[in-house]
């Protein structure tokens, strides 16, 4: 089971630590990172929760998929590793 949540749909006013804020009620997280833009500084409208406990992951993932944030349906799923390398990764 994995440690790993992925949230999608974020609104733009999410960062870092707000990510932190709305899901550390679940469970000590070892780090949150939301993706950036690198041209326009904005969030990408999606991040990722590590948590140090993965029953804790699941808990927060039923809680908060479908749930709204600043008028934004957030997703959050559990994150997998079974995708195929990046093309010229070894």
């Amino acid at each position: 089971m994995s440690h790993r949540l992925q949230v999608t749909h974020l609104p733009p006013s999410a960062t870092n630590e707000s990510l932190r804020e709305r899901f550390e009620i679940y469970g000590d997280i070892l780090s949150t990172n939301v993706l950036m833009d690198r041209e326009t500084g904005n969030n990408r409208g999606m991040g990722f929760v590590d948590f140090v406990e993965a029953e804790e992951a699941n808990t927060a993932q039923i809680e908060q998929d479908h749930s709204v944030w600043d008028g934004h349906a957030i997703r959050v799923a559990i994150h997998t590793e079974d995708r195929p390398p990046r093309r010229g990764s070894w």
